[in-house]
């Protein structure tokens, strides 16, 4: 969302970003500064009506010629604030979903949430997939009209990854801890469903064996973390894997990085911090779910393996980490792949196109 509006006030349009404010990595300065006005929504949640007044106050004063929702809950409340400011008649609504949840929730949540989107997104201009998965997922399921469903994939600023070389990385394991010779996994991610860190550890249990001197690092927070902390206790994992909670300075890890890794057992948008690990020169390891498959080129900058199969994850971490050669010619191949798939450019005219086009 911060690429997407800083690109296009660049490009003068007039832009206002309204989302609550809950210490991510996203602050309201980061859209300022890209001369993006910035209206912080009231935080923690109000309830559903609460949410859907103060849009539609927001709406009104605004008079904007679009709304863009980002997220199911966002599509909903913007759709109802709409229909309550009586502006739903004149102005498009564009619904981005980055990760289609609802088939993995447990009923009566999986209907009612598929319900609600469903009622958005039929009424909606255009609803955006943030990929081929995604968008095929959404259809299955009868979220969207074919015809309203767009896939754009994200764009993002690479050049603060595409630059790191050699003194980078030099510094950053100096700074991070690591020796020169150790080889070093990394997931940057939230530490939230639906990642899978059970696959996850116990597959690198096994790379630990073959080869004492790996590590794993973990930059991310989440509700997960006591389990994960739990794991490593169990595992005797405690002194080979770090958590080094919530980062803003990724980059630096990427810059000390052999081999990212992502595991998912679920739903997945497109995830960014393999588009970033690229970017940086690092092959990924993803598992199979949702969109991840189109964040990398399988065999090629990296390697796709099953939901849940820790033997399969852990003899494509030990293939990556234990064959420096391969991994550097897959670094090299996955920096021109992000490069060549997700710059904000491309990104940008996608979404120009639709925004012209309602």
């Amino acid at each position: 969302m911060l690429t997407l509006t800083a690109a296009l006030a660049e490009r003068d349009y007039s832009v206002t970003a309204a989302m609550p404010l809950d210490h991510g990595n996203v602050e309201a300065d980061d859209f300022r500064r890209h001369g993006v006005s910035f209206v912080p929504l009231s935080s923690p949640s109000p309830t559903a009506i609460h949410r859907i007044l103060e849009l539609g106050r927001l709406f009104e004063a605004e008079s904007p010629m679009l709304i863009h929702a980002h997220g199911a809950r966002a599509a909903f409340w913007a759709y109802w604030a709409l229909r309550w400011a009586r502006l739903s008649a004149r102005t498009p609504l564009v619904v981005s979903v980055h990760g289609f949840a609802a088939p993995f929730y447990r009923q009566p949540r999986r209907f009612l949430q598929a319900a609600m989107m469903r009622r958005v997104c039929h009424r909606a201009a255009v609803t955006i997939a943030c990929a081929e998965a995604e968008r095929t997922a959404m259809l299955a399921a009868r979220i969207a009209p074919r015809d309203k469903v767009r896939v754009v994939h994200y764009g993002i600023d690479l050049a603060a990854f595409t630059q790191l070389a050699m003194p980078d990385r030099v510094r950053a394991r100096e700074l991070l801890g690591v020796a020169p010779d150790a080889r070093l996994a990394l997931i940057v991610c939230r530490l939230a469903r639906p990642r899978d860190f059970q696959s996850l550890l116990r597959a690198f249990r096994t790379v630990v064996t073959a080869s004492p001197t790996s590590s794993l690092f973990i930059v991310g927070g989440g509700p997960l973390q006591s389990e994960i902390e739990a794991l490593l206790a169990d595992l005797d994992l405690s002194d080979r894997v770090k958590l080094w909670g919530f980062r803003r300075d990724v980059a630096q890890f990427y810059a000390a990085a052999d081999a990212f890794v992502l595991t998912s057992w679920g739903w997945e948008g497109l995830p960014i911090s393999v588009i970033e690990a690229q970017a940086a020169g690092i092959p990924a390891i993803v598992t199979d779910a949702g969109g991840s498959a189109e964040a990398i080129d399988p065999g090629s900058t990296g390697l796709l393996v099953p939901c849940r199969d820790p033997d399969a994850l852990g003899a494509a971490l030990h293939r990556v980490i234990g064959n420096e050669e391969e991994a550097r010619a897959m670094g090299i191949r996955a920096r021109q792949f992000a490069m060549a798939h997700f710059d904000t450019p491309r990104m940008l005219k996608k979404m120009r196109d639709i925004y012209a086009h309602l």
